[in-house]
C-alpha cells in the first residue's frame, strides 16, 4: 500500500525518533532528480522500493550528522569520505569521493570532469550548481545504484508486453512517432559505405539497409533523422551542405543535450544553412534545432519560399523540431531547405525526412555522429530517446574505449541512466558491441554487458567475438585481410555493414530479411532529369521517380514533351552498385489524344525518348510505369 504525503511525514518521524537512519520515498525520489521525478509519477515506487535505504538525518544539527557515521556509511555505498569539507575545505581526486557539508548535514560527490591534481573545494562554499556534471548528494547517488534491483524484482515482468505499451505511447516525449531510435558514431553513422550523394550511406550503411528491410516490413519508406552533416570521408548522406556565413561546429559535451550529440551554430544575420538532398526523397520535411540559446530564424524552401519562423527563448532542451512541412520540388525534381539566420544565436540539430505528419508512420532514426562518445550523452536524450520508442538501440562504446577516471565513471552514469530509464519505460534494447580491437574483460565491454544484464528483455550482439570462428577477438589483420569485416580494424567494411545489418534485423524480429534482397529499398527516388526534361508536376507523389525492387527497377516518368532522341534521365544507382538492367523499349502512356512516345532504357540505366512510329503524332506529354528486370542480379556479398 502506498502511503499519502501526511502519513509519509507520520511515518517519517515515527522512524526517526527510533533513532534510524533512514530516507522516505519523498526524500528518495527528491534526491534522483529528474529519475526520481519521472518514478513518482509510475505507481512503481511502492512496497519494496520504499523500505528504508542509508541515508543520514536530513535535519542539521543532530547526532547522525557526524564524520564517522557518515563515512561508515558512504563506504557502504563504494565512495570514500575525503578531509575537510565545504566549511573547511578540501580535495575531490576521482569520482568515488565524495566531502561533506556539515550545515547541510548531507555529503556530495562530484558528477562532471576531475581536473588534474584534483577539484578543490574552498573553505566556506556551498555545494552548487547541484544536478548532472556538478554536485550530486551521496545519498541520491547511492540510492540510485540500489534501487536498481528493486526496479528489477517489481517492475519488469513482462518486457514484451511493457514494450508494446511503450511504443504505443509514441507521441508523450518531444520525440514523436512511432520510431526506432539509434544513437550512434562513426560506424552508424556510415563510415566505409561510399562517397556518392544519395547512393552511399543511403544504400550501403548498415543502419540504412536494416531501415530499408523495416520499411518493408513496416509498408512505408520513411528515412527519418539524418545529422547536419553530409559525409566523412568515407561515407556520405543523402544530402549535401552548402553554407554562407559563419557557422561553428559543436560536439562532445557542448552538443551533449542534442538528439545526435553534434550542432552547427551561427550568429551572424543573413547567414544560411542548406540542406540539398538528392532529389525530394519525402512528402514531408522538419528541421530539428537547439531552444535553450535565444535566437530567430526562418526556414525557406527551394531558395524562395518562406515556410515557417522560430523564435527560441533559451527555455528549450536542444531536442526541438519545427512542424513538418510540405517537400515541393522544383521541375526537375530537386530540392533545397534552407536555414535563413535571422537574429540571436541559431542552432540547427538535425533534418527529418518523412511522409505523415500524424507521427503514424514508422521512423528509423539515426541519431549517429563522428567522433561521438556515450559519456557525453545527456540524462535527458537519453530519457526521450527511450520513452515511446519500439526499440532503442545504444550504438556507443568505440570512442569511450580509452575512458578513465572521470571518463570512465561519467559513462557508466550513462549506462545507469539507459538502465533506469528503459526499465522505466519497458523499452526494448538492442546493445551492437562494435569494440572489435578490445578483450571481453575491457571497462567498456563490460558496461555494455552490465546494462544488458539489467534490462528484461535487452539483446547484445557482440560482434567482436561473433566475427571469429572460435568466438575469440582477433586483431585488426584479421578484421581487415582474412574476412573483410572492417577496412581499418574499427570501421565497417561494405560487406560489414550487410553483415550488421542482419544480425540486427534478426535482433528486431525482421520478417523476410533475405540477404539477396538486403539493401533493396522501396523508397522511391528522384530521377535526375536532364535538361530540357521537367516534371509535369511538382509535388513528391508527380515528379518522375524511380526505385529499386526484387530483381528489377521500377519507374515512374512524367515530363514534357522532349525532341524525338532526347536522353532525359539517368539512374546512377545502377552503376555505383554494379547492376546491369535488360534494355528494352516501352510505349508511354497515352495521352488524352491518344498520342504516344518509345522510351528506351539502356543496360547503365540511362532513358531515352523517341518518337513512336505507331501514334499518329508526339504525345503532349510523356508519361510511363516501367519495371525492368535485372539483367546481372549482383551478388549477395559483393
Amino acid at each position: 500500500m502506498e502511503l499519502s504525503e501526511s502519513q509519509e511525514g507520520e511515518q517519517d518521524q515515527q522512524d526517526q525518533g527510533k533513532g534510524k537512519s533512514f530516507i522516505s520515498r519523498r526524500k528518495m525520489l527528491a534526491s534522483l532528480g529528474m529519475a526520481g521525478a519521472a518514478l513518482a509519477t509510475t505507481g512503481i515506487v511502492n512496497g519494496a522500493v520504499t523500505k528504508v535505504y542509508g541515508k543520514m538525518d536530513d535535519n542539521p544539527g543532530t547526532l547522525n550528522n557526524t564524520r564517522e557515521l557518515w563515512k561508515r556509511s558512504l563506504a557502504e555505498a563504494g565512495l570514500s569520505l575525503v578531509n575537510g569539507s565545504f566549511e573547511e575545505g578540501g580535495t575531490i581526486t576521482n569520482s568515488s569521493d565524495a566531502i561533506w557539508h556539515k550545515d547541510g548535514a548531507q555529503c556530495y560527490v562530484w558528477g562532471g570532469a576531475i581536473p588534474g591534481g584534483g577539484l578543490v573545494v574552498t573553505a566556506e562554499s556551498q555545494p552548487t550548481p547541484i544536478g548532472e556534471n556538478n554536485w550530486i548528494s551521496a545519498s541520491g547517488f547511492s540510492v540510485y545504484q540500489r534501487i536498481q534491483n528493486d526496479i528489477n524484482k517489481i517492475a519488469v515482468k513482462s518486457p514484451v508486453t511493457l514494450n508494446t505499451i511503450n511504443s504505443w505511447r509514441a507521441n508523450e516525449g518531444q520525440i514523436k512517432g512511432r520510431k526506432i531510435n539509434l544513437l550512434g558514431d562513426s560506424i552508424s553513422y556510415g563510415a566505409g559505405a561510399g562517397m556518392t550523394v544519395g547512393a552511399g550511406i543511403p544504400e550501403n550503411s548498415y543502419v540504412r539497409i536494416l531501415s530499408n528491410a523495416l520499411n518493408k516490413q513496416f509498408s512505408t519508406d520513411s528515412y527519418g533523422f539524418v545529422s547536419p552533416y553530409d559525409n566523412n570521408g568515407t561515407g556520405r548522406e543523402i544530402h549535401s551542405i552548402t553554407t554562407t556565413g559563419s557557422w561553428n561546429h559543436l560536439t562532445d559535451a557542448a552538443a551533449g543535450h542534442t538528439p545526435a550529440g553534434y550542432a552547427v551554430e551561427s550568429v551572424v544575420a543573413g547567414a544560411w544553412f542548406n540542406f540539398i538532398p538528392q532529389g525530394a526523397v519525402s512528402k514531408l520535411i522538419k528541421i530539428w534545432y537547439d531552444g535553450s540559446v535565444t535566437g530567430s530564424f526562418k526556414v525557406v524552401l527551394n531558395g524562395s519560399t518562406d515556410v515557417e519562423t522560430i523564435t527560441t527563448n533559451g527555455g528549450g532542451t536542444g531536442l526541438e523540431s519545427t512542424s513538418a512541412f510540405a517537400c515541393i520540388p522544383t521541375q526537375i525534381g530537386a530540392t533545397e531547405i534552407r536555414v535563413h539566420v535571422l537574429s540571436g544565436k541559431v542552432r540547427v540539430t538535425g533534418i527529418s525526412y518523412l511522409n505523415d505528419a500524424t507521427g503514424l508512420e514508422f521512423q528509423f532514426n539515426n541519431f549517429s555522429r563522428d567522433g561521438r562518445g556515450g559519456r557525453f550523452v545527456t540524462e535527458n536524450v537519453i530519457k526521450e530517446m527511450a520513452q515511446g520508442c519500439l526499440s532503442l538501440i545504444w550504438a556507443l562504446a568505440a570512442n569511450d574505449r580509452s575512458s578513465t577516471g572521470a571518463d570512465l565513471a561519467a559513462y557508466k552514469q550513462r549506462i545507469d541512466w539507459l538502465i533506469y530509464y528503459c526499465n522505466l519505460y519497458g523499452t526494448r534494447l538492442i546493445v551492437p558491441d562494435f569494440l572489435f580491437l578490445n578483450v571481453d574483460d575491457h571497462p567498456i565491454r563490460a558496461e555494455l554487458k552490465r546494462l544488458v544484464k539489467t534490462v528484461p528483455g535487452a539483446t547484445y550482439i557482440p560482434f567482436p567475438n561473433l566475427a571469429s570462428i572460435d568466438g575469440q577477438v582477433k586483431d585488426s589483420n584479421y578484421l581487415i585481410n582474412t574476412i573483410n569485416f572492417t577496412y581499418d580494424g574499427v570501421h565497417l567494411s561494405a560487406i560489414g555493414h550487410r553483415i550488421v545489418a542482419e544480425a540486427l534485423g534478426e535482433a528486431l524480429g525482421v520478417e523476410a530479411f533475405k540477404r539477396d534482397n538486403i539493401s533493396n529499398n522501396p523508397r522511391w527516388k528522384p530521377l535526375v532529369l536532364e535538361s530540357p526534361a521537367v516534371n509535369m508536376l511538382n509535388s513528391f507523389e508527380g515528379i518522375s521517380k524511380y526505385r529499386v525492387y526484387g530483381d528489377s527497377v521500377e519507374i515512374l516518368v512524367n515530363i514534357n514533351t522532349v525532341a524525338s532522341g532526347t536522353i532525359i534521365a539517368y539512374i546512377p544507382y545502377l552503376a555505383n552498385n554494379g547492376i546491369t538492367l535488360l534494355s528494352g523499349n516501352f510505349v508511354s502512356l497515352p495521352d488524352a489524344s491518344g498520342k504516344s512516345d518509345i522510351i528506351t532504357v539502356s543496360p547503365t540505366g540511362s532513358l531515352t525518348v523517341y518518337a513512336n512510329a505507331s501514334s499518329s503524332a508526339r504525345p503532349s506529354y510523356v508519361a510511363a510505369m516501367i519495371k525492368v528486370p535485372f539483367g546481372v542480379v549482383k551478388p549477395s556479398y559483393a
